[in-house]
């Protein structure tokens, strides 16, 4: 909130003070009202008197969910607690937000995940606030390939080879008829959740191995401890065909050793670019919804069972994303726990 500024009196430095009598004074003649010029009353934009009182509700809550009430926190990994290689931002002004996760394996994924977080942002906030839906989802599809272009220019620069990232933004969005929506863009395996009347909803889908074998019916969930052979991994499609090649087709594989690899990801290299195909997802908002983005070292160590139980605990926005944090935490430090990870961990809630 800005201060406002007063301009104290300047001091009287003059012993005598100056005496005035009526003869000083000019007398000043009265106007008449008729013959006072009034400046042209401006339009309040603001003004409801003239709509419905549908239509004015309508309009108050549209300027209501433009905003949002949000809080992030992000942690290194105890691997490298130096060096966190997640990312985020929350633009309430704008009404987007966003987080982006480095690929580890490749190195460099903090560098990647802080150019995307950089550039998304900026490119985000200069969307028009008038944008068509449509308009609006193909612009967060360029920008998310922008964003890609950039890592790989840098990573030429900076002499590492295939930084990635992956990312998942939010943006806000009122229609003229008093639509309320939220459009989300998604790449790789960060993630976004919607929690309304207490029931938690994954509304991302993962560019993930991991995903691509669940829909092959080749495993039922995620548990990191089931064995598949290196077949069931190649016939995912995911790979590239040099990986693919080198790959044992009988080889046994657990699936913990391919948690983490991505279907696909902001960067890595040109030909990646060049086959990018962001994930665009459209849902329905409404005032009370919370919404969750998140990195793989949350939801990857939590379920979504104790996911919703968290969010629905109640309390202020940071409060609410550090117990989501340090419960990670906590199954990260259970050695017993299989779904323990050690990674890098992000979240970001945004209430509406």
């Amino acid at each position: 909130m800005n201060k406002s500024e007063r301009i104290p009196s300047a001091p009287n430095n003059n012993e005598d003070e100056l005496e005035l009598t009526e003869n000083d004074i000019e007398e000043v003649p009265e106007l008449d009202p008729n013959d006072v010029e009034l400046e042209e009353e401006l339009p309040n934009l603001d003004d409801l008197s003239a709509l419905s009182p549908e239509e004015a509700e309508s309009k108050l809550e549209m300027k209501e969910l433009s905003k949002f009430e949000s809080a992030g926190a992000s942690e290194a990994s105890e691997k490298h607690s130096d060096r966190n290689e997640d990312a985020f931002f929350m633009d309430t002004e704008n009404g987007t937000a966003g987080v982006f996760d480095g690929l580890g394996g490749y190195g460099g994924g903090d560098i990647a995940s802080k150019i995307a977080r950089e550039n998304v942002e900026i490119e985000m906030s200069e969307l028009p606030e008038d944008i068509k839906l449509e308009d609006l989802k193909q612009k967060m599809s360029e920008i998310l390939k922008k964003a890609s272009n950039k890592i790989v220019e840098e990573s030429k620069t900076a002499k590492l080879e295939k930084i990635g990232t992956t990312a998942s933004l939010v943006k806000f969005w009122n229609g003229p008829n008093g639509e309320k929506k939220a459009v989300i863009a998604n790449v790789g395996d960060s993630r976004v959740y919607r929690l309304r009347n207490g029931k938690l909803e994954l509304t991302t889908e993962d560019d993930s191995i991991m995903k691509r074998l669940m829909d092959n019916g080749v495993i039922k969930d995620d548990n990191p401890k089931q064995m598949i052979k290196g077949q069931d991994v190649i016939n995912t499609g995911l790979l590239s065909k040099e990986d693919s090649e080198k790959l044992d087709p009988n080889m046994n594989i657990a699936i913990e050793s391919i948690r983490r690899m991505m279907g696909q990801a902001l960067g890595v290299n040109e030909n990646n670019n060049t086959n990018l195909k962001p994930n665009i997802i459209t849902i329905d908002v409404k005032k009370g919804d919370v919404l969750l983005l998140s990195t793989d070292g949350i939801h990857d160590n939590l379920t979504d069972e104790q996911i919703e139980k968290l969010l629905n605990k109640g309390g202020n926005e940071q409060k609410l994303v550090d117990s989501i944090v340090r419960q990670a935490d906590l199954v990260i430090a259970d050695t017993n726990n299989p779904r323990a990870k050690e990674d890098d961990k992000t979240a970001v809630i945004i209430r509406v």
